[in-house]
C-alpha cells in the first residue's frame, strides 16, 4: 500500500513538472506535431497548460482552436479564433473558421458582421451573400378534444340550484406566418402573424331549461420582433404585438314578470397587447437570458420576470437543455419549463419539451406565442420534429397535450353563485415549413 502512494505521487509530481517545462518554444513545437498528426484531444492539453502558463502567442490559438473545431466544440473553439484574430485581423484563414464558428453557434449576426468587412474573394470563399429577407415561415395546426360533446350532454346544476352556464371550448384551426429580414450586420428584424378559430359551445341550464348554442370565438394577432447581437456573445431583444379577439357568450336573463329566462348571445371584440424586452449572454457551454414582459390581456394589467438558461453540455449546439421559470406578478404564480434536443442526423433533430403552472395570459417567445385563452392551461407537453431537405427547406411537425382547466358557474340563489373547476385533454397536431434564403 506504502509502496503504491510512493508510485502516486511520484507520477504526480513528474506530471507537474512536464507541464512546468512547457517554454514558448516548446509550446510552438509540441501544438505544431500534434496539429500536423491530428492528435487534438493532445494538443487541447498542451495548449490549455500553455495558457495557464501565460504563454501566448497567434498559432497557439489558432492551433487551439483547430483542435477544439474538429472535436465539434465549437463554442470553444471560437473565443481562441476571436482572439487569434485580435492579435493577426489580417489573416484569412482565422477569418474563415471564426465565420464558421459563428454560424455553428447560432450567433449568424455577427458571422454577417464579419463577413461584411472581408475582401470580395474571401466573401466569395466562404459563400456569403447578404439577402433582402433572411427566412419564411408558414404553419398550420389544429387542436382537437371531446369538451363540446361533454358540454352538449351534461347538466351542470343539481337539483338544488336555479341556475348555471358553461363555455366550452372546442377544436381549434390556427395558422401563421413568419418573416425574418436582416435590416443591418446586427440587427434582425421578425414579423409575425396568427389567427385562430375555437369551436365553442354555451351551455345555459336551469330546472326548466337546458339550452346550448354553438359559435366560433376568433384571435388573432400581429408581432413585431427585433434581436440586436451585441458584442462578446451579448445580445439584446425587443417585441411588441397586439392581440384583437372576438369573443362570444351565451347566459340567460331572469324575467320576473314571465318567471321564465330571456336567453341571449353577447360578443364583445377586445384588443389586447404585450411588450417584452430580453438581454443575454452565451458563453462556451452556457447561454443565460433575463427577460420582463408587460401586456394588457382581459382588461388586466400583467407584468412578468423570466430567467432562462441554455446547457450546451458537448460544446455545440447538437445537443441543449433549456431551464426557465417565469414569475406572473399579477396573480403571483410561477411557471417551469423545461426543455431539451439535439441532432439525431444530418437531417433530423428532435426536441421535447414540457412546461407546468398556470399559463394564463403568459407571454412566450418574446409575444411572438401568447395564452391568452378563454381556459388556463396548466400543464404543456409535447415534441417535434425537424427534418431538412437540403440547405433551405425545413419542415417541422409536432405534437403537444395540454392539460385545461374549464370553469363554470350555478347559482344556489338569485344573490349567491359558486364556480366548478374542470380539467380536460386538448390535443394539437402542428406542421410549418421554413424556407431559408
Amino acid at each position: 500500500m506504502r509502496l503504491t502512494i510512493v508510485i502516486l505521487c511520484t507520477l504526480a509530481w513528474l506530471n507537474k513538472a512536464q507541464a512546468q517545462e512547457l517554454t514558448y518554444a516548446s509550446a510552438d513545437d509540441s501544438t505544431y506535431q500534434q496539429l500536423i498528426s491530428k492528435r487534438y484531444k493532445a494538443l487541447i492539453i498542451t495548449g490549455k497548460q500553455a495558457l495557464a502558463q501565460h504563454i501566448d502567442f497567434y498559432y497557439l490559438r489558432m492551433r487551439l482552436g483547430i483542435g477544439y473545431y474538429n472535436q465539434q466544440q465549437y463554442r470553444l473553439a471560437l473565443p481562441q479564433f476571436e482572439a487569434a484574430n485580435k492579435m493577426n485581423p489580417a489573416e484569412v484563414t482565422c477569418q474563415e473558421y471564426l465565420y464558421y464558428s459563428y454560424l455553428l453557434v447560432g450567433r449568424t449576426q455577427d458571422a454577417n458582421a464579419l463577413a461584411s468587412t472581408l475582401s470580395n474573394e474571401m466573401q466569395t470563399r466562404i459563400n456569403y451573400h447578404k439577402t433582402i429577407i433572411d427566412a419564411v415561415t408558414l404553419g398550420v395546426g389544429t387542436g382537437f378534444n371531446n369538451n363540446v360533446a361533454t358540454g352538449k350532454s351534461t347538466t351542470i346544476i343539481g337539483a338544488e340550484n336555479i341556475y348555471g352556464s358553461a363555455l366550452y371550448q372546442g377544436n381549434t384551426a390556427f395558422y401563421s406566418a413568419l418573416v425574418t429580414h436582416t435590416l443591418a450586420n446586427r440587427l434582425q428584424l421578425m414579423y409575425g402573424f396568427s389567427g385562430f378559430n375555437i369551436a365553442s359551445l354555451g351551455v345555459v341550464n336551469t330546472p326548466n331549461d337546458f339550452k346550448t348554442i354553438a359559435f366560433n370565438n376568433t384571435n388573432y394577432q400581429y408581432n413585431l420582433g427585433a434581436n440586436y447581437q451585441l458584442r462578446h456573445g451579448f445580445n439584446a431583444s425587443v417585441g411588441a404585438g397586439v392581440y384583437p379577439q372576438n369573443f362570444s357568450n351565451y347566459s340567460g336573463e331572469f324575467n320576473a314578470t314571465l318567471n321564465s329566462y330571456d336567453f341571449k348571445t353577447t360578443t364583445t371584440h377586445q384588443n389586447s397587447w404585450a411588450g417584452t424586452a430580453t438581454i443575454g449572454k452565451q458563453g462556451r457551454y452556457l447561454h443565460g437570458l433575463l427577460g420582463v414582459a408587460m401586456g394588457n390581456f382581459v382588461s388586466t394589467n400583467q407584468l412578468q420576470l423570466e430567467g432562462t438558461l441554455v446547457y450546451y453540455p458537448l460544446g455545440n449546439n447538437n445537443l441543449y437543455e433549456i431551464s426557465a421559470i417565469t414569475y406572473k406578478t399579477e396573480s403571483n404564480q410561477f411557471i417551469i419549463s423545461q426543455k431539451a434536443g439535439g441532432k439525431l442526423f444530418k437531417w433530423l433533430w428532435i426536441e421535447a419539451k414540457a412546461s407546468y403552472g398556470n399559463h394564463s395570459n403568459y407571454i412566450s417567445q418574446g409575444g411572438f406565442l401568447t395564452y391568452n385563452t378563454a381556459d388556463a392551461l396548466q400543464l404543456i407537453a409535447g415534441m417535434d420534429l425537424k427534418i431538412y431537405f437540403g440547405k433551405h427547406l425545413q419542415f417541422s411537425p409536432g405534437y403537444k397535450l395540454q392539460q385545461v382547466q374549464r370553469n363554470h358557474i350555478y347559482y344556489t340563489t338569485y344573490n349567491n353563485y359558486n364556480t366548478i373547476t374542470n380539467n380536460y385533454f386538448n390535443q394539437l397536431l402542428t406542421t410549418s415549413l421554413t424556407w431559408n434564403f
